[in-house]
């Protein structure tokens, strides 16, 4: 097949850190080429040279058999060449179809460019109305309107850096034919995700990347995942629960009891027991009722129905000052969002929730902030120069364990747990994982939301599963298997 893409000795230094060094690598025409790595690996930084967006230090990119500069967004997209961020650039007080046309405007009437606009959306299987305000959309969906705007372009060379994080499976599974159809029309397709799984069913061939190195080139069928691990990890990783049996915990003291909890249309009908030592998870699709069930038990949201039982005492707690004076901590689902302070430091993050231990009397004493920072980065292997640095310049993983630190700060009971590794590459997954682990260990029980199936069954001693907002299945030991846990997901 012929090179659509050559990246010659690709090198790009910032101060202090060399993001891509002496990258040599090439992408054929027609062919879907995943390129995976750490956060950190030099990924983004690539895609974002071949997308216009920065300018390499040295090297050069070879397009369609020609030298080529990039200069800028605009330059790539006149080239062919489009890009979908992770983080999604959209204009939430525009409607959908002034963000897919934004930019290129036609000199046609509304009517034909929302007819248009629909027309992509639904080769997507996207049921979006056009005239939408995308602020009025999900995550999900505003994810999809990203792919159309990319797709409407008609693009030769197609970038996709995290395209499905917030998509359920079978939204996944629609945006992987829709690739395929366009693999099919000759577009070249690079797929970036952390998601090793969905790597191996989509792309033809996978490029690794670590510490800003290239490791090699591979077709998907002369390589397994753990392989792949091992190169972009530089060890291997194994999970320390994917070895063992699972248990069932009814031996061990009851912690947390739900009697038939229900919240509008988001779930009904709810029972179920966490017990000491244990990490219970709870799988469903998108829209389950996982995410409002957990916030529902920490007071985020009221019950409309049902108990709540803590040590056998009634806790149906209606805010979450209430939930953690109780022993109650969360991680949410979106940690830039919902989680993180991103204007403070690593300290201030940490001891945001802590204001009995930091300021008994009102006054907040310096030295004790700094103390329990420190403590707790060093406990967690949290990666910064000082706990004064900003949170928002660190690594997906490292942000992620600043919330946990927060958390461990207010000395917790229950963990509440909602997609704890979405967007983290695989090596501070393992990290995460082995804090949970240890956390469980010490005594702490644990309640974890995943949409990533190979996480619960990997790290949990028992998984329920939530399927349009109704529990439908309790699993443990021999009855957990992929399939089993997909059969209840799906089909209920």
């Amino acid at each position: 097949m012929e090179d659509m893409v050559v990246f010659k000795n690709i090198t790009k230094k910032y101060p202090g850190v060399v993001a891509l060094d002496d990258v040599s690598f090439s992408i054929q025409k027609g062919e879907i080429h995943a390129i995976v790595g750490e956060n950190g690996a030099g990924k983004s930084t690539l895609m974002h040279i071949l997308g216009g967006e920065i300018q390499p230090d040295g090297g050069e990119i070879i397009y369609k058999g020609k030298p080529v500069v990039i200069s800028d967004p605009h330059a790539a997209r006149l080239m062919g060449i489009s890009i979908v961020y992770q983080e999604l650039k959209l204009c939430p007080n525009l409607s959908v179809v002034e963000n897919i046309n934004l930019g290129r405007e036609k000199r046609t009437n509304w009517k034909e460019m929302c007819q248009e606009c629909s027309q992509v959306l639904q080769s997507l299987g996207a049921h979006i109305n056009p005239r939408s305000l995308v602020k009025n959309l999900s995550i999900a969906e505003q994810q999809m309107v990203e792919i159309a705007k990319a797709i409407s372009l008609q693009s030769e060379v197609l970038i996709l850096d995290e395209p499905n994080s917030a998509l359920t499976i079978n939204e996944t599974e629609k945006l992987f034919r829709n690739l395929l159809n366009l693999k099919a029309q000759g577009v070249t397709i690079i797929f970036i995700s952390h998601r090793l799984e969905e790597v191996f069913k989509i792309s033809d061939r996978i490029s690794v990347l670590r510490d800003g190195k290239y490791l090699g080139t591979f077709p998907t069928g002369e390589i397994t995942i753990d392989q792949v691990v091992t190169l972009i990890a530089g060890k291997k990783l194994v999970s320390e629960l994917s070895q063992k049996t699972r248990r069932n915990m009814e031996g061990n003291r009851l912690v947390l009891e739900a009697k038939n909890l229900g919240r509008g249309r988001y779930f009904k009908d709810v029972s179920f027991q966490l017990y000491e030592k244990e990490i219970l998870g709870i799988y469903g699709l998108q829209g389950s009722g996982r995410t409002e069930l957990l916030e529902s038990i920490f007071g985020i949201t009221r019950l409309d129905q049902g108990e709540i039982f803590l040590f056998g005492k009634k806790a149906n707690f209606t805010s979450p000052k209430q939930a953690i004076k109780n022993g109650f901590a969360m991680v949410p689902e979106d940690r830039r969002k919902t989680g993180l302070f991103s204007n403070l430091d690593v300290k201030d993050n940490i001891n945001m929730s802590n204001p009995e231990e930091i300021a008994p009397i009102g006054v907040i004493r310096k030295k004790k902030v700094v103390d329990i920072a420190k403590k707790l980065v060093q406990s967690l292997s949290i990666k910064v120069g000082s706990v004064s640095q900003m949170v928002k310049n660190l690594s997906g993983g490292n942000q992620q364990k600043v919330i946990i630190s927060r958390w461990l700060a207010t000395h917790p009971k229950i963990f509440l747990v909602d997609e704890l590794t979405r967007g983290i590459d695989v090596g501070a997954k393992a990290e995460i994982y082995r804090i949970l682990q240890r956390l469980r260990n010490e005594g702490l029980s644990i309640l974890l939301v995943s949409s990533e199936l190979q996480e619960v069954l990997a790290e949990c001693d028992r998984i329920l599963v939530m399927r349009n907002g109704t529990l439908v299945a309790n699993l443990f030991g021999e009855q957990v298997d992929k399939e089993t846990v997909l059969k209840y997901a799906l089909k209920g």
